[in-house]
């Protein structure tokens, strides 16, 4: 029987966290840099084409750190209820705070980088969105942050991702709750086969869930 102060060696604080982000940023600028440099690539192929494939764990590692951040903020929210009722209501509103948190920082990075990009380094929403399609509506949902590989940043990606994420995590919560290893499991093999049957824009999502899964059952257990 795990007892509290076995559990608690295997916790992770806030300089842990902090620790694998840094370690997550090392890892997604080593993939970006060592990825997008054809002619590095070609004068040291081994190397940095090594780099820059591992490099692609940072993914994991944010939404292993976010699930795992996400169950200790909400079982507080939820020790502070106690009917039901409260408890729904208490979610709807942790989901909504985690949103609004997401939005400020995006939205402000958006309307800096956006503009800038256009005027001075002279690229235009057509660039990223193409030529025939509506430019306004495919702007609407990159402000949104559900716009995908055709975000203006192609690694704006992640936002739809980690949106879905927020939006789910309750159920996925509660699904490892009372699940307790089979939910993870099946993500697992969701993961596994996620080039085979992750179809209508859900390859992503099946390749993904399983880290950001791993560290709510890391907290929960």
């Amino acid at each position: 029987m795990m007892t509290n102060e076995t559990i608690n060696i295997f916790a992770l604080s806030k300089q842990d966290t902090s620790v694998m982000k840094g370690i997550a940023i090392i890892a997604m600028l080593c993939h970006h840099v060592y990825t997008c440099q054809p002619e590095w690539v070609e004068a040291y192929p081994f190397v940095l084409t090594t780099m820059g494939v591992l490099g692609k764990v940072c993914v994991a590692m944010f939404l292993c750190c976010s699930g795992y951040g996400l169950v200790v903020q909400y079982e507080k929210v939820l020790g502070m209820t106690t009917c039901l009722i409260d408890k729904l209501r208490a979610t709807i509103v942790f989901i909504i705070k985690r949103l609004i948190k997401f939005y400020s920082a995006y939205w402000f990075v958006f309307l800096i980088f956006v503009p800038i990009t256009i005027v001075c380094f002279d690229r235009p929403l057509s660039a990223a969105y193409g030529e025939n399609v509506n430019i306004v509506k495919r702007l609407f949902w990159d402000i949104l942050g559900i716009q995908g590989f055709q975000s203006y940043n192609i690694t704006w990606w992640f936002n739809r991702l980690i949106i879905i994420f927020y939006l789910t995590f309750p159920i996925l919560y509660a699904t490892i709750k009372q699940t307790k290893w089979l939910g993870l499991v099946v993500c697992f093999v969701a993961m596994r086969f996620a080039d085979k049957f992750g179809i209508l824009n859900y390859y992503s999502l099946m390749l993904w869930q399983f880290p950001f899964v791993l560290g709510i059952a890391w907290a929960v257990y």
